[in-house]
């Protein structure tokens, strides 16, 4: 989950830099407008990716970090999170 956070916060990145690289006004255009809502669109799940990994390594909130592995759309965290729900606290 970790490493696909990285790569979706990577992904947000790109799109905000291709956005503001295009347009002298944030949202000047309707591809601006759609670059910067999926920049911030992947930099949130990033984070929240982040935030699920790190709680699913404490074994900690099991809904938060279930939450964070479908946003993730991590089919292996899904399966592992959703069977090891007894060893979260």
């Amino acid at each position: 989950m970790l490493l696909g956070a990285v790569g979706y916060i990577i992904l947000g990145v790109l799109f905000l830099l291709a956005a503001l690289v295009k347009a002298k006004a944030p949202f000047g255009t309707l591809e601006n407008t759609v670059s910067l809502v999926l920049a911030i669109l992947m930099l949130t799940i990033g984070i929240i990716d982040i935030a699920g990994g790190i709680f699913a390594i404490k074994r900690i909130r099991w809904t938060f970090a279930l939450i964070a592995a479908i946003l993730s759309l991590n089919v292996l965290a899904i399966v592992f999170i959703a069977v090891g729900r007894k060893e979260f606290h």
